[in-house]
């Protein structure tokens, strides 16, 4: 349809532009990036696109660093720099998009887009439902119920550091699945939800008691290594499938959302402080 150039160059900078136009000192019709005027305009806005993610992710960076400075005196600091250092990865990956479309030529705007991979491994995350991870939740919250009757749940068969060494091996699992009160219940009950559901979908559903299990014994023997006081929790089987879905992640990354894996590490920094 006629256009005026001055509206050809509002939809070069909207993203709206024309397959193909026709201008006087041309009698043909050529590809927007081909007319010096709407190259310009279309340049200008593709190169503000990619700059876009990298300033959000420093002014992000900016401020969880400004964030965890100011917080010094406080207890979580620790959470802040580690949503820094998220960030960060964050700004290398939208850096490393930003500089793979550049320079913005002519040739690259009139290239066709790059065909979309569908991936089987994706299909199966969208469609597949978690079996096991209620069964999970079931059973942490029936033992804690059990807590709750008379008796010392927790010196019987809690991560009691001397009875282990003292040949109390089973405590080493038991200990996992015991919690010190509600609040407690509660944060890794929402957090093996989350992320044991993720563990069913990105991966094969009988990964997920496997994974709970080992990185469950391996936080026992980390406390065991680490210290002498009695603990409780499945905080290391939660640990593990973050650790899980990290793998799968980055073997996986070309399908996964940009901001996954900063995600994750949020998750371990909340659940590290």
């Amino acid at each position: 349809r006629p256009s005026t150039r001055e509206e050809l160059e509002r939809l070069a900078s909207e993203a709206h532009t024309p397959r193909l136009v026709w201008t006087p000192d041309v009698r043909v019709l050529r590809h927007p990036a081909e007319v010096p005027e709407l190259f310009a305009r279309m340049k200008a806005r593709v190169e503000a696109q990619a700059a876009a993610p990298v300033k959000s992710a420093a002014w992000q960076t900016g401020m969880y660093l400004f964030l965890w400075a100011g917080s010094s005196q406080f207890r979580v600091p620790s959470f802040w720099l580690i949503m820094a250092v998220a960030e960060l990865f964050s700004l290398w990956t939208a850096d490393r998009e930003r500089r793979s479309v550049l320079p913005v030529t002519p040739e690259g705007l009139r290239a066709p887009p790059a065909p979309v991979e569908l991936s089987p491994w994706l299909l199966r995350v969208r469609t597949r439902t978690a079996v096991h991870t209620p069964w999970l939740l079931g059973g942490v919250t029936v033992v804690f119920l059990a807590q709750l009757l008379p008796g010392d749940a927790v010196a019987f068969a809690g991560l009691d550091k001397g009875a282990v060494r003292a040949g109390e091996w089973w405590r080493l699992l038991t200990g996992a699945v015991l919690h010190g009160h509600v609040l407690h219940l509660l944060m890794n009950v929402v957090g093996l939800e989350v992320l044991g559901g993720m563990v069913e979908r990105f991966s094969r559903r009988a990964h997920l008691p496997l994974v709970v299990l080992l990185s469950a014994l391996g936080g026992s023997l980390a406390s065991l290594a680490a210290s002498d006081v009695t603990s409780v929790g499945i905080s290391g089987g939660v640990l593990g499938c973050l650790g899980f879905l990290l793998g799968l992640g980055w073997r996986w990354r070309r399908h996964v959302a940009p901001g996954f894996f900063r995600a994750m590490v949020a998750i371990a920094g909340i659940n590290a402080v």
